[in-house]
């Protein structure tokens, strides 16, 4: 009976001491790594920084990571309560790698790899190629296996990855809920837009017709 009420609680609900920080910790990073990237005058310096960092070592890939941030916040519970924390964290790093090295295939497409670590590094800046590390890392298995052979692995591993988060009815359970929340928070958002830009007709009618009665 009791291990029947606890499940009804949820998984947050059981988490304890440091553990119950750690989402909220998880979803800042998130929240402020997003910012570094689209908004970087309100992080300064330090966001200029980190961007470029992530940028440089993962170009494309690296705007990737604040989601799989936000996405390990939203499933840490579960993760710590079914003890697969560690391995989504491996497959996170393996498929934010395996991101950049596609990116990279596709850009050099029909082309023959030159191994350059600093133009890996300076193009990653510039949104071009796979970075540093997608570099690297496409550059050696394109020697192996071509492009595509990296595209399709590539493609392989993300399939993968989205199947491991959604392996379990509690997993879908969450994820759907969490989206369920994202539209609810957009049609709030969209409702509340909607009624001031009426507002603001009506309003602008009302003054146009006692200016016309003025007159």
């Amino acid at each position: 009976m009791e291990n029947k009420d606890k499940s009804k609680e949820g998984a947050y609900a059981q988490l304890k001491g440091f553990h119950r920080a750690v989402p909220i910790i998880l979803a800042a990073f998130a929240l402020f790594i997003a910012l570094c990237f689209f908004t970087k005058d309100s992080t300064g310096a330090f966001g200029k920084i980190v961007s470029g960092f992530l940028l440089g070592a993962f170009s494309i890939g690296g705007y990737f990571i604040p989601v799989l941030f936000a996405v390990h916040a939203i499933f840490y519970p579960s993760d710590i309560q079914e003890k697969r924390l560690v391995s989504r964290v491996v497959f996170s790093v393996i498929l934010l790698i395996f991101i950049s090295a596609m990116t990279y295939a596709l850009s050099i497409i029909g082309e023959e790899p030159v191994f350059s670590a600093a133009d890996f590094y300076a193009n990653g800046q510039s949104n071009v190629g796979g970075g540093f590390v997608g570099g690297v890392i496409g550059f050696g298995i394109i020697k192996v296996i071509g492009h595509v052979g990296l595209i399709i692995l590539a493609i392989a591993i993300i399939a993968l990855y989205v199947t491991y988060f959604l392996s379990s009815q509690r997993m879908k359970r969450m994820f759907d809920s969490a989206l369920l929340g994202f539209v609810k928070f957009g049609a709030k958002i969209e409702g509340k837009f909607k009624k001031s830009v009426a507002e603001k007709k009506t309003s602008k009618s009302i003054r146009a017709e006692e200016k016309r009665r003025a007159e």
